[in-house]
């Protein structure tokens, strides 16, 4: 049995697996580029939540701070009470 082959239709064979062999990697770099951009996004935005986070944290603690010095003047104030004995 046998083929017979023209050199057109190698060259034509060939331009097929070329062209899909760079469709291939176009849609690789693309969604290699859509990765990235997804990761730096969620970087930029757990950025943002530990930048809150902190600012919360020292809110919390400067106000806890200053109902702590409130409740000790408010405390000191009170005249100590004892039970007679």
């Amino acid at each position: 049995m046998s083929f017979s082959v023209s050199p057109g239709d190698v060259g034509q064979l060939a331009m097929e697996v070329k062209g899909k062999e760079v469709s291939g990697a176009e849609e690789l770099e693309r969604k290699a580029k859509y990765a990235c951009e997804w990761f730096m996004a969620i970087q930029e935005r757990t950025g943002e939540v530990r930048v809150n986070a902190r600012l919360g944290s020292e809110f919390v603690r400067s106000l806890l701070s200053m109902l702590h010095v409130r409740y000790i003047s408010f405390t000191s104030n009170i005249p100590s009470f004892r039970f007679p004995r």
